[in-house]
């Protein structure tokens, strides 16, 4: 069984699985010395939200799955030591998505 099927993110995360590396990003063209800072991905699935003690209820998250992302690579986590291309974030993390 594929990680990605039996993982759930909380609160506000975010799990992406990362693109192979591609110099355009849809319309969007990421200069080289960018692209060593940044990945794009995909969105495989969110937490609930962030927890609001205030109100006693989960912020909704903005992030949905199947979005295209651009993120930094120093804020994600990889969760898999044996695979370079699922990652945890904060969906606060992302520089950006891309609407296609």
């Amino acid at each position: 069984m594929d990680l990605a099927d039996i993982f759930e993110p909380t609160e506000d995360r975010v799990l992406v699985k990362r693109d192979a590396e591609a110099e355009m990003f849809g319309r969007i063209y990421i200069p080289e010395n960018a692209q060593e800072l940044a990945f794009r991905g995909t969105v495989v699935k969110v937490g609930p939200g962030k927890y609001n003690p205030q109100h006693d209820k989960y912020e909704p998250m903005y992030i949905k799955p199947g979005m295209r992302v651009v993120l930094h690579k120093h804020l994600g986590i990889k969760i898999d030591p044996d695979r370079d291309d699922l990652w945890v974030c904060r969906q606060t993390d992302f520089y950006g998505w891309v609407r296609e």
